[in-house]
């Protein structure tokens, strides 16, 4: 079975450093650039997520099996070459309005993440992601395990959730084009659930994917 997100190669790498990078509905903010970000100083963010059926997930136990499988769930921003186009906390993204909350806390060698997007309206969903606190697990390379991530579609049902989901730094299945891919205040990954459980309903799993950029955060 295929994977539910098939993204491609990133095209080019960008401009990088550690500090926090400008967060732009336009999307030509530098992720890696030193700046103040937005003019409100809110915090901004891209989603790309979709849940269904996976290489690691039974079809048989999927509800979206059929329906939705390797459909989009959440889509905040765009994706493109490069850096994404993000949306800010509040502001509008199609039919619906966008709530981003986020902190990305430098704690021991690493880092602590809560990550929380929501996207009102008919068509609307959530997704959050956190690293157990206090603990730095998220490093500034390599893939962190043991990581938290909730999917709630208000169309397509859910929660979907996870404790044991997989964090990497990849953006359309290549690298992401910044160094380092997390700083204090912003991440930009991927996070893979393959057994994501329906809430409520043992038994009931599906593969749950997204490639996310956090931006102006909390740290």
């Amino acid at each position: 079975m295929a994977t539910v997100m098939r993204l491609g190669a990133v095209a080019a790498a960008i401009a990088a450093s550690a500090s926090c990078s400008g967060g732009s509905t336009s999307g030509n903010g530098d992720a890696g650039a030193s700046s103040g970000g937005s003019s409100s100083g809110s915090a901004d963010a891209f989603v790309q997520a979709a849940v269904g059926t996976g290489p690691q997930s039974n079809a048989a136990m999927c509800p979206l099996a059929g329906v939705t499988a390797a459909s989009a769930w959440l889509n905040v921003g765009s994706a493109t070459a490069g850096k994404p186009t993000t949306v800010q906390d509040g502001g509008s993204n199609g039919a619906g309005n966008v709530a981003v909350a986020c902190k990305v806390t430098p704690s021991g060698n690493g880092f602590d993440i809560d990550l929380n997007v929501d996207q009102s309206g008919t068509q609307g969903a959530s997704m959050t992601i956190t690293s157990p606190a206090g603990q730095g697990a998220v490093a500034m390379s390599g893939v962190t395990t043991g990581i938290s991530a909730t999917f709630t579609s208000y169309s397509n049902g859910g929660p979907y959730q996870s404790n044991n989901c997989t964090l990497t730094f990849l953006y359309q299945g290549g690298p992401v084009p910044v160094s380092p891919p997390v700083a204090a205040g912003r991440i930009w990954g991927h996070v893979s659930c393959p057994v994501a459980q329906l809430g409520g309903q043992p038994g009931k799993q599906c593969d749950a994917e997204a490639d996310f950029l956090f931006e102006q955060c909390q740290q």
